[in-house]
């Protein structure tokens, strides 16, 4: 599991990421431009919070297995 970590924390991510750009384009903006806008400001509000939120795979402390 431990070598899966990172590719999921990756995964969840983009889930996120991807979730809130689908809401963001449900939104009823006329304006095709801001409709882009709010798509993209979705995107990278949620990847940022994403980012912070979830806990970072760290593998420094990671014990070898060779020895």
């Amino acid at each position: 599991m431990r070598r899966l970590y990172p590719a999921l924390y990756v995964v969840a991510v983009f889930v996120i990421a991807t979730g809130a750009t689908t809401l963001a384009s449900l939104l009823p903006i006329s304006n095709p431009l801001g409709a882009t806008a709010a798509c993209i400001a979705a995107g990278c509000f949620a990847t940022v919070a994403a980012l912070a939120w979830l806990p970072t795979p760290c593998t420094c402390h990671r014990k070898d297995p060779s020895k």
